[in-house]
């Protein structure tokens, strides 16, 4: 390795360093952090270039072997924490991808939430519903008539199915109308 290489090197990866120190990240996205930090630094986008790709893979790869960077952590930590949030599972396995998680990892993520809840999408549109003020959660002073309760209705459904979730979960959320308590019972149930 060149000196101007061992310089480069130890810039990128001190920033690298800095970097997992303050973003939680995946390896993929490190990587073109790391591109767009070379490209500052040199001024033109030599990327591409196989030296200085060699550098970032070797950062990359002295990264994973001290665990700084986990693919299979961040699958994990963001499956529970999105669906939590009210991401159903479809949504999560989107979200995943668009961070380019190898597959394997992304299988077992949602494999390890299905393990831990029986069913994660109940959990998710419970919460969806709750954070959206949707189905029960919905303030039910301003309505006026059965028309209107039809419409917010299929308004819900709607925000329910483009979330990702199911026929059957978006029915049974709407079907609860004001019993919360019912939801909280039957998500508890599943635990």
């Amino acid at each position: 390795m060149s000196n101007s290489n061992k310089i480069l090197y130890e810039n990128l990866k001190q920033y690298a360093i800095w970097y997992v120190n303050k973003y939680f990240t995946t390896s993929e996205n490190l990587k073109n952090i790391l591109r767009k930090r070379l490209v500052k630094i040199t001024g033109s986008n030599d990327s591409q270039n196989e030296s200085t790709a060699k550098i970032i893979s070797e950062i990359l790869e002295k990264m994973k072997d001290q665990n700084l960077i986990n693919d299979q952590n961040y699958a994990n930590i963001k499956a529970r924490s999105w669906n939590r949030r009210g991401n159903s599972v479809r949504m999560i396995l989107t979200n995943l991808r668009k961070k380019k998680i190898d597959n394997t990892y992304i299988k077992k993520a949602l494999s390890d939430l299905e393990n831990t809840l029986k069913n994660p999408d109940k959990h998710a549109s419970f919460a969806f519903a709750k954070r959206r003020g949707i189905g029960p959660f919905r303030n039910h002073n301003h309505q006026s008539g059965k028309e209107n309760l039809s419409k917010m209705k299929k308004k819900d459904m709607f925000a329910l199915s483009q979330a990702g979730f199911g026929y059957d979960i978006c029915k049974w959320i709407i079907e609860a109308e004001n019993d919360i308590e019912k939801l909280q019972s039957t998500i508890e149930d599943d635990l």
